[in-house]
């Protein structure tokens, strides 16, 4: 009922209704002289002090998702990339050490063949 005469008040459809009166000010703006309840205002202000409350914890829960996520998203990037950089530092240079055919050719982006190896590979096959 008073959502109702709030809304009345502010449509200036109802300006005298038996909870209160709507006047409109000099600026235009509208003055509700209203009479509230003593216990029911204590009521609201509890109401309103619960959702603000709710409010914060909303927003904290929200914000430790999200560094929870980047947090997970880091963890995985080191994981997936640290054992390639020590294959790519330690590993490949004493594999091709021990391989000695392996040391002379070169290769692409992650061991993938040149493209002058690929030209070599299309000549070979078309000569026989």
């Amino acid at each position: 009922m008073l959502w109702e005469y709030a809304w009345l008040c502010a449509s200036g459809a109802a300006m005298y209704s038996p909870y209160g009166s709507c006047e409109r000010k000099a600026d235009g703006t509208l003055a509700s002289t209203m009479a509230i309840d003593p216990e029911l205002k204590q009521e609201l202000e509890a109401l309103r002090a619960l959702t603000r409350d709710n409010h914060r914890m909303l927003r904290a829960l929200r914000r430790d998702q999200w560094l929870g996520f980047i947090g997970r998203l880091i963890i995985w990037l080191v994981v997936l990339a640290v054992p390639f950089y020590l294959y790519q530092r330690y590993l490949e240079p004493l594999y091709s050490a021990l391989v000695p055919g392996q040391a002379t050719t070169t290769t692409g982006f992650l061991g993938l063949p040149s493209s002058a190896q690929l030209r070599n590979l299309i000549h070979s096959t078309q000569g026989k």
